[in-house]
């Protein structure tokens, strides 16, 4: 049996490269070198191998018998056809949806635009990463333009050699610099803009804000300004001017009558606004710790999550979950549309999209009939959260998914016909016991599982005109009959 990897010997790797150099560090530089050579030249290998499982998808989606598509549906079905092919190998391989769809661009690119980047891939000149990053940056310039670039950001120095990263980036920005790229460059990532946080596992979290360029100076220099003032008032001496700014900005996020020369006398205290967090009920009342989930954005410490659980105007839902599977109850309509109760039972149960390895919160997901209605009925062993890519890939019949009905196990067989098994949300997570088939492992006197999960809904509203009828942060309001939103217009109906 060979060794792994891991415990192979620096002279075991040598003689499997097969270098002669003589020195130590000669050897191991040699090794790196023709390791970081093969991994590209496998990487353009595979290019081919992205064309067919995506022309494999088109065809899948192509009828002889089907009329004329208007626009619409041709740039739907065009964004079907990717979409299957990025889904089916992100569920393959584990690769993000992000890298995916660049490998994919790159494959399905103007051969005019990308022939030296190719070549220069093959050959080992440049990682796929760079490649990728080339690609990027010049997809405003017409593809003979955009090639003309890529040979001279990667030409050799003039003693001969490969040019360094930063020597390459500084080419770019002059080349795009001398054909007009930059102000189309621009002018894409200003159509981009947008606004997202991810919160972090020790309780802080990050907000990001893109935009225009004066837009975005002038909103942190009003924030420094603010702060600097908060500061030189005596308000605070216990905060850094870091620490206000980000409190100022915050606030002025969250409320909207904070302005120069408002009282700062609350500053940095909790938002008025809606907040879910599901935490175990021992952890809750402080009996035990643990960790609680802000469902869409991630996990807290159980005094973050108890902070926010005991905000004066919160409200606490219980969750019944079954011990043994850690799966909500089951909760059922005969209605088509889901009620309001149905939705949030369902929402609650999956917690997020039920596709193959997606994590799009359920919130945000279609409730899909995994049965077609009418002869699927409308119930809890019948619905399953399905974010709208993947909704699609069903509804066209590329993709299928068979519910049992007694787990809420979810099968889905894909066009490459692969099978792949999701389940719903484990909340012994939130409880923090042991995943495995045997008892729930129990802690520090903890009560039963049925009677310790809660769903704590921190609902402190701004007005309606403030807020905007918004339900909080990633958690739309639950209303009977209204579908849930999604990053998608597109059908089909639901």
């Amino acid at each position: 049996m060979e060794a792994p990897v891991s415990t192979l010997a620096a002279t075991d790797v040598v003689a499997l490269v097969g270098t002669t150099e003589a020195s130590p560090a000669a050897a191991a530089l040699a090794v790196i070198e023709v390791v970081e050579r093969m991994k590209s030249h496998l990487d353009a290998l595979v290019l081919p191998a992205w064309r067919m499982l995506h022309a494999a998808y088109v065809e899948a989606l192509e009828s002889p018998d089907r009329p004329p598509m208007t626009a619409r549906e041709r740039e739907r079905e065009t964004s079907v056809a990717r979409s299957g092919a990025v889904d089916e190998v992100m569920a393959a391989t584990g690769l993000g949806e992000s890298e995916c769809r660049r490998r994919l661009g790159l494959a399905l690119a103007d051969p005019v635009r990308v022939d030296s980047l190719v070549r220069l891939l093959a050959a080992g000149e440049l990682a796929l990463w760079q490649v990728l990053g080339l690609h990027d940056d010049t997809a405003d310039l017409d593809p003979t333009a955009a090639d003309e670039v890529v040979q001279v950001v990667s030409a050799p120095t003039r003693a001969g050699d490969r040019p360094s990263a930063q020597l390459r980036r500084r080419r770019l920005r002059r080349e795009l610099a001398r054909r007009g790229a930059q102000s189309a460059c621009g002018s894409r990532r200003l159509a981009a803009r947008d606004a997202r946080a991810e919160l972090e596992p020790d309780g802080t979290g990050r907000l990001w804000i893109t935009g225009e360029g004066g837009r975005v100076v002038a909103a942190i220099e009003r924030v420094d300004r603010l702060a600097r003032g908060i500061r030189a008032s005596g308000q605070h001496p216990d905060r850094t001017l870091a620490q206000l700014r980000s409190d100022v900005a915050l606030d002025l996020i969250l409320h909207t009558t904070s302005v120069e020369g408002a009282e700062w006398s609350r500053l940095g205290d909790l938002p008025p606004a809606q907040v879910q967090v599901v935490i175990g009920l021992d952890v809750l009342s402080g009996a035990t710790d643990g960790v609680a989930e802000i469902p869409g954005h991630g996990w807290v410490p159980a005094d973050v999550a108890r902070d926010l659980a005991h905000t004066p105007g919160s409200v606490w839902q219980r969750l019944v979950i079954d011990p043994a599977t850690g799966a909500l109850v089951e909760l059922s309509s005969t209605r088509y549309t889901p009620p309001a109760r149905l939705r949030a039972h369902v929402v609650a149960r999956d917690r997020v999209c039920r596709a193959p390895g997606c994590v799009v919160p359920a919130t945000t997901c279609d409730l899909d009939h995994d049965i077609p209605w009418p002869m699927g009925v409308t119930s809890a062993d019948n619905l399953s959260a399905k974010h709208r890519r993947h909704h699609q890939l069903k509804t066209v019949g590329i993709w299928s998914s068979r519910h049992e009905p007694t787990t809420d196990a979810l099968t889905w067989t894909t066009l490459a016909g692969r099978a792949y098994r999701t389940d719903p949300f484990d909340y012994r997570e939130v409880l923090d016991a042991d995943l495995d088939d045997g008892p729930l492992v129990r802690r520090r006197g903890a009560v039963p599982a049925e009677q310790r999960l809660c769903s704590a809904t921190a609902e402190r509203h701004l007005d309606a005109t403030a807020n905007g009828g918004a339900g909080g942060i990633g958690i739309p309001p639950l209303a009977d009959g209204d579908p849930a939103r999604n990053d998608a217009s597109d059908p089909p109906p639901f």
